[in-house]
C-alpha cells in the first residue's frame, strides 16, 4: 500500500471514528446519562472503532489481509 492510500484510509478511520464518538455521547447524553460519563463512554467506542478498523484496513499486511 503507498503512502497516499495509507494517509487516505487514516483519513477515513478517523471520520468514522469522530462520527461515532459523537453519535454516542450525544444519544447518552440525551437520554441517559450526563455529558462527562457519556463523552467518556463515546470516546471508548470511538478508540475500539478506529483500533480495529485502522489494525484491518489502514496497517494490514498486504500479504495476510
Amino acid at each position: 500500500m503507498t503512502l497516499k492510500r495509507h494517509l487516505r484510509s487514516y483519513a477515513v478511520v478517523g471520520l468514522l471514528q469522530w462520527l461515532l464518538e459523537y453519535t454516542v455521547m450525544l444519544a447518552l447524553s440525551q437520554w441517559l446519562l450526563p455529558a462527562a460519563p457519556a463523552n467518556l463512554l463515546g470516546r471508548i467506542a470511538g478508540a475500539c472503532l478506529g483500533f480495529w478498523l485502522n489494525g484491518r484496513f489502514t496497517f494490514a499486511d498486504a500479504e495476510n489481509g
